[in-house]
């Protein structure tokens, strides 16, 4: 993981990113420090945070991006325009990712496909009665599995998906690098299926890979800074699943911008920032997601004793979970806002790798392996004087 942090107010922005990468092994994990997240545009008055899978296509990202750049003949109007201008690159025939890699990464998005199903459905099989005959056994799981490929497929049939994606392009891409699903499918599960299943997990698969919900493969960047017609800091979130067949999967996210106008100051969290939120807010995340459902529990089981109708206990968990937030809001969130509005570049940058220094505090202490820590760079940005790299 990554944990990284970009404080916007109307004098600038300060960006702070830990230099920690890690990768999965067998035994664990295998962590190296001084890896730079940061990327800049030279000439320009944006960077990027990079965080996410290290590779684009087969090759380190960071030499995707600054291909890129290089690209640039003059400052873009906007943040937004710097996205695009991005996005078109990938798909033009500039681009430098390796395009022998785009059937293997295609393939390993409909395996994970397969895997998360897998892992829902295995504790299930195993805990079916396996008393009964071979038949019988084999016809239980297959109703599991039917049941549950079903829902699965569902419900990445109903997501947002990636701009652009379609089914069609899909299709041809598949035939285009001769992805056997069936085969895919015969790895995953280790015994027979009917043609039924297999029918409705390739449906899975197919919607799965147009779904745009994040996945441990997926790249993201988040551009930061000014474009040269904006007066005032902005950023936008890109989250890259890969380039397939000419066709860059990927979507944008949240814009924000600050403005007299409007908000005057800003946090943009990238990856790892729990522990960031839990200053910032009066409480850890998890903790506030599990108060509210022990919340609403308790109240509804007391209810139902007294044979209460159901909406009286929604009511009533959604009226107390709302003071807490306004309690959270009025005591610790604004006050922030407030703070990180006045500060200076300088404070700014203070405060951002404050920030980072302490989430990764809270992974060294965690119960997790440690995936945040090294030296923490800090740079600013502002109108004026452009990007400068903090060194102290």
């Amino acid at each position: 993981m990554t944990s990284q942090v970009a404080l916007m107010n109307l004098y600038g922005v300060a960006l702070a990113s830990d230099t920690l990468s890690s990768r999965k092994a067998d035994d664990g994990y295998i962590t190296s420090e001084g890896n730079n997240k940061i990327w800049t545009i030279t000439g320009h008055q944006v960077q990027a945070l990079h965080y996410g899978n290290t590779l684009l296509g087969g090759i380190p990202h960071k030499i995707h991006f600054e291909a890129w750049v290089r690209t640039l003949t003059k400052p873009l109007p906007n943040i937004q325009a710097y996205v695009s201008s991005y996005k078109k690159y990938c798909e033009s025939t500039k681009s430098i990712h390796s395009r022998k890699t785009e059937a293997y990464d295609l393939r390993w998005v409909f395996k994970d496909a397969l895997n998360r199903l897998n892992n829902k459905v295995g504790p299930q099989i195993a805990n079916l009665d396996a008393t009964q005959d071979e038949v019988e056994n084999q016809n239980n799981i297959h109703k599991l599995l039917e049941s549950e490929a079903k829902s699965f497929d569902a419900f990445y049939k109903n997501s947002h998906k990636f701009e652009g994606a379609t089914r069609e392009w899909l299709e041809q891409s598949i035939t285009k690098f001769k992805i056997d699903l069936n085969e895919l499918i015969a790895e995953s599960f280790d015994y027979p299926l009917t043609t039924k299943i297999k029918t409705i997990l390739k449906r899975a698969m197919k919607n799965f890979a147009l779904a745009a919900w994040d996945i441990r493969s997926d790249t993201n960047l988040v551009f930061v800074g000014f474009g040269s017609k904006d007066e005032f800091a902005g950023s936008q979130r890109l989250r890259i699943r890969g380039v397939y067949n000419g066709k860059l999967l990927a979507i944008t996210e949240e814009a924000l911008y600050v403005s007299p106008d409007d908000i005057d100051s800003r946090v943009i969290y990238a990856a790892q920032a729990d522990a960031m939120k839990a200053l910032l807010q009066g409480y850890h995340p998890r903790f506030g997601d599990r108060l509210e459902a022990v919340v609403s529990r308790h109240i509804q089981e007391f209810l139902d004793g007294k044979k209460m109708e159901r909406h009286y206990g929604t009511d009533l968990s959604d009226k107390i979970t709302e003071e807490l937030a306004d309690f959270s809001r009025n005591t610790f969130i604004n006050p922030a806002f407030n703070a990180i509005m006045n500060m200076s570049p300088e404070q700014l940058a203070a405060s951002a790798k404050g920030l980072v220094v302490m989430q990764a505090a809270a992974a060294a202490i965690g119960t997790q392996t440690p995936t945040v820590g090294g030296p923490v760079e800090v740079s600013t940005i502002t109108k004026q004087d452009g990007v400068r790299l903090v060194t102290s």
